[in-house]
Order: C-alpha cells, then sequence, then structure tokens
C-alpha cells in the first residue's frame, strides 16, 4: 500500500483540478491544476463563498438536492470551459464531504467548432461538385448533346439515381449536424397552417395516387395562426409523409391531421398548442423499435428491402420540431400502422420578440425534459428613452455595446444566451443554473456595473436607472410565461430601489 503523503502527492499533481470541501463549507484541499485555474497559491487560501461566485454554484447545496449522488455539470472560469463534477467523500465524523473534480474540455469544444468548419467545407466541397455532375447527366439523358442507345440511357439512369442519393445523404446529415450545433437560422414569421397543410396536401396527392393510395386531409376551418419557419416546418411534413409512403403497401391509407386544444403528453409548457398528426395504415412499429426511432442513422426492422434511406428524416424532424418549441412522438403497433405526431404553438395573444421566443423556448423545453434548473435573468433600463434624448441614440448604442461587454464577462458557461430584446432596453439572460448560482450572477452583473466607467459612457451610466431580475424554474414558477413575469417583476423592483436611492 502506498503511503498517505505519496496518494496526496499523486492527487496535487493530476492534471484534472481537485478540490475537497468539508460539509462545514471548509476547504480542505486543492491541488496544483485547481490552484492555477483560481490563482491561489497550493495552500487552500479561498474561502467557500468566493469558490461558489466562481463556479456558479453552491456544490454543497447541490448535492443534498441531488440525494448525495454524484452529478456533473458545464462551467466556465476565466472564459475557458470545465466539466465538474461532484461527488461525496466519506468524512470522519460519519457525515459527507464534497470533491470536486474540474476538467478542462476547451479542446473538445475546440473539435465542436473544428466539426462545424469541417461541415462547411463538406457542404460546399461535395454538394457543387455532385449537383454539376448530377446536371451533365441530365443534358447528356435530354439528348441535347446527341442522341444515346438505350444500354447507355440505363446506365445514365442508374448514376443519376446514385448521385441523387448521395446528395440527398450529405444533406441531411449536414442539416442534421447543423440543427445539433445550433447553427441553423430560423426564420419565424405568422403562418395559415390549414392553407400550409393544403398545400403540402396537393402537392403530395399525385405521388400517393401513384402508389395506390388513399391521402386524406382532415383539418378544421378556423385554426389560428402558429408561428413558424414555413421552411423548415415543410421539412418535416415532407420526412413525415415520406416515410408514410414508404412503409405504407399499396391499398392502404394516410391521413394528414390537425386539432386545436391539446397539449404535448407530459409536458409543463403553460401554452396553447395544435396537435398535428400523420397517420398511416402500414406495417406498425415494435415497442423496441419506437424507443430508437427518432435515432440518427436508425433503420426499422420493417424497412423495404428496396428502399434506400439514410435514418436521418425522423431525427431531422424531431430537431426541426423542438426548435419550434414543440414536442413530436410516435404512436404505433406492429401491423395497424403508426400516427405520429407533433405540437405546434398557437400564435395568438403572443407578443414575445420572436428571437427571444426561440432561444426561450428551447432552453425552457431542454430544461423541462432533463428535468434540470433554468434561470431567467433580465436587465432592464428603466430610463431608456430619457437617455436617448439626453445623449443621443449613437452615445446610447455606445452605451449598450458596453453593457452588453459587461455582461458576457459575468457569465459563467460558454452555453450561457445572451439576448438584446425590445428596441435594447432589456438584455436577457438564459442559464442552466439553480437560483443560488443565478443569484451569484445577478451580484456579480451588479457589481461590474457599479465599478464600469468610461469617460462619457460612465457618466451616462450614472444616470441610468439598470434593474437585474432573477427568477428560476422550478423554483419560483412552473411555467415559460410565469418564469418571465416573475423575473420582470423582480426586475422592475430592483429599477424602482434604485429610483428610490438616487432620489435621495
Amino acid at each position: 500500500m502506498p503511503e498517505h503523503e505519496e496518494i496526496v502527492n499523486t492527487v496535487r499533481c493530476m492534471p484534472e483540478g481537485i478540490i475537497l470541501i468539508s460539509h462545514g463549507q471548509e476547504i480542505l484541499f486543492m491541488n496544483d491544476a485547481a490552484s492555477q485555474m483560481f490563482n491561489e497559491k497550493a495552500s487552500p487560501n479561498i474561502h467557500f463563498s468566493q469558490l461558489v461566485e466562481k463556479i456558479g454554484f453552491d456544490p454543497l447545496l447541490l448535492m443534498e438536492e441531488m440525494q448525495h449522488a454524484p452529478f456533473t455539470r458545464e462551467i466556465s472560469v476565466k472564459q475557458i470551459p470545465y466539466k465538474a463534477t461532484v461527488f461525496p467523500v466519506p468524512a470522519k465524523d460519519g457525515r459527507e464531504d464534497v470533491s470536486l473534480l474540474l476538467r478542462n474540455i476547451l479542446q473538445e469544444k475546440r473539435v465542436d467548432t473544428m466539426k462545424s468548419e469541417f461541415i462547411s467545407v463538406v457542404s460546399h466541397e461535395m454538394r457543387t461538385p455532385l449537383t454539376s455532375i448530377k446536371n451533365s447527366i441530365e443534358i447528356l439523358m435530354s439528348r441535347q448533346t446527341g442522341e444515346i442507345t438505350g444500354e447507355q440511357e440505363r446506365f445514365l439512369q442508374i448514376a443519376d439515381r446514385n448521385i441523387s442519393r448521395v446528395v440527398n445523404i450529405i444533406t441531411n446529415y449536414l442539416d442534421l449536424a447543423k440543427l445539433e450545433l445550433g447553427k441553423v437560422e430560423f426564420h419565424f414569421q405568422a403562418v395559415q397552417l390549414q392553407e400550409f397543410i393544403a398545400t403540402v396536401y396537393n402537392d403530395y396527392l399525385p405521388r400517393a395516387k401513384e402508389k395506390g393510395l388513399n391521402l386524406s386531409c382532415e383539418v378544421p376551418d378556423g385554426l389560428p395562426e402558429i408561428t413558424a419557419d414555413p421552411q423548415r416546418l415543410e421539412q418535416v411534413f415532407v420526412n413525415l409523409i415520406d416515410n408514410a409512403l414508404k412503409f405504407t403497401p399499396e391499398g392502404g391509407r394516410i391521413t394528414i391531421s390537425a386539432n386545436r386544444g391539446e397539449s404535448p403528453p407530459g409536458t409543463a409548457l403553460d401554452t396553447r398548442f395544435i396537435k398535428v398528426s400523420i397517420e398511416d395504415t402500414g406495417k406498425g412499429i415494435s415497442e423496441h423499435e419506437r424507443e430508437h426511432i427518432f435515432d440518427k442513422f436508425y433503420q426499422g426492422e420493417n424497412t423495404p428491402a428496396k428502399t434506400v434511406g439514410t435514418g436521418l428524416g425522423l431525427s431531422i424532424a424531431r430537431e426541426l420540431i423542438e426548435a419550434h418549441g414543440g414536442k413530436i412522438h410516435v404512436e404505433s403497433e406492429p401491423g395497424k400502422g403508426s400516427r405520429f405526431s407533433f405540437y405546434l404553438r398557437v400564435r395568438e395573444g403572443e407578443n414575445r420578440d420572436l428571437h427571444f421566443r426561440y432561444f426561450f423556448d428551447r432552453e425552457f423545453l431542454k430544461a423541462n425534459k432533463n428535468q434540470c434548473n433554468l434561470s431567467l435573468i433580465l436587465i432592464s433600463i428603466k430610463n431608456f428613452l430619457e437617455l436617448k434624448d439626453i445623449f443621443g441614440e449613437e452615445k446610447v448604442n455606445l452605451l449598450l455595446e458596453a453593457l452588453q461587454k459587461v455582461l458576457k464577462d459575468s457569465l459563467f458557461r460558454q452555453a450561457d444566451v445572451l439576448i438584446h430584446y425590445k428596441r435594447g432596453e432589456i438584455f436577457v439572460v438564459i442559464c442552466e443554473a439553480e437560483k443560488n448560482g443565478a443569484e451569484i450572477i445577478r451580484k456579480r452583473i451588479k457589481n461590474r456595473l457599479r465599478e464600469f466607467s468610461g469617460d462619457s459612457l460612465g457618466a451616462m451610466l450614472k444616470k441610468s436607472i439598470i434593474g437585474v431580475g432573477v427568477a428560476t424554474y422550478p423554483e419560483d414558477a412552473s411555467s415559460q410565461r410565469e418564469l418571465f413575469r416573475k423575473a420582470l417583476k423582480n426586475t422592475e423592483e430592483d429599477s424602482n430601489g434604485q429610483e428610490k436611492d438616487s432620489d435621495r
């Protein structure tokens, strides 16, 4: 058995940061790597409260909430991303201390960036020449360059089919990879769903008849508008209807339907939804397959032998629906067909900025799905219009840019979302932090605003009434609407308090 000193030296020299925290909030040990992260000496002279402020959460508090089970979360220290793993360590008095393992994941993040750049290169370098080849083959088949024999036409058709297949595989993979990396731009607008579905139905009617299938559309009059990206929504319909055409035998039926007033099963989202379904009388899906049906590259057991597919269509459909703040699921039994249903939000009464809505919906849905915390921090300039009148729009825009930098520097994780909202008077921070961690971020923002100075900007900031409020799901609110209202109320209270202090 190695001596105690050897074990300590081994842990001290580990490349990962190790911090041991007592149940009484005392830093018992900090190895060299952790010391370098926080610019501390080898001996642990950092206080627990300082550590909590630097990492953005209270490991002892969260350990209790997790019922003393190990957990992992991503943090940022000095703009460097780390994966923080917290796990219990038995103490001498029979209670539990906590150990914090910090692993630098900057290289992994760089790999993600390289992956994104590689996707761009693939998109340009592969799709462009393939499209040129396909166009050349189509010109040859159209006999614009001269007559061709039947045998030559047969081989050109084979080449054309396979090039189309490769282009389709590349396009699907690029779409999914960009969606997963958050690189897809969405252009949300008001969409009349009844007209939209009618267009899709009419486009697919000839193909259904060609396959000997009965395609019907059951959409009631008077459906309200939804907010969606028409191009991305069409992609969802295409993927689901193509899937139904693929698995429904001749003589079968495919039905497109939409109904108002149904919410996604198990959701806590406080909004109204329209349920859209694509139902078929195909072979159906077994219970085992249903668990994996939306996985990447998954090919079902009943996939026809002559059918060529990438196994990405349903994965893309799920990512696109979730990006719209909705959910998608499947109901099916072998031999009885399948029904794919997705849920879209009603636009009626929706006054939120679409850019803000997209990110807020996405992050709230993720938190709800993963049963984790989500904090909303609002930074509001109460006298925004007054500042514009006094200093002019150009100087106020410089102030907004400076404020944005202060806010970015105050965040802990690279994944935290910062949004410029309304006409500029509100900034929104969406972060995966529990209430205590979000409150630490709020205090850090307030402190940095007090420290901020810079010629005329400093003078302008002194005249600004800036409120910073926070609300956390699920502690403060159980729905998106309630979370936003709670954060806004706390922001207004902070602004009013600041205004009273300035009047004294």
